[in-house]
């Protein structure tokens, strides 16, 4: 999904087939629950990834967390 150049919005990590790959060998281990990820593009190349995570019980991403977070992309690039 982050290389399709899309906002990975996770509440549930562990479930989310965005994040799902990463459940055993990573979130588990770190007690992760949430994700929110957002790519850093230069002129449509992956620079980077704004990885926000939530630890130990899941959280809803508010449209403001994704909108700030975007915008954190945006003034990277």
């Amino acid at each position: 999904h982050i290389l399709q150049e899309k906002t990975i919005v996770a509440s549930d990590a562990l479930t989310d087939e965005s994040t799902l790959e990463f459940k055993d060998n990573y979130l588990k281990i770190l007690n992760i629950r949430s994700m929110l990820d957002q790519p850093v593009l230069e002129e449509g190349v992956l620079k980077g990834i704004i990885c926000v995570e939530h630890k130990y019980a899941k959280r809803t991403w508010r449209a403001e967390d994704i909108i700030f977070v975007k915008g954190l992309s945006d003034l990277i690039t």
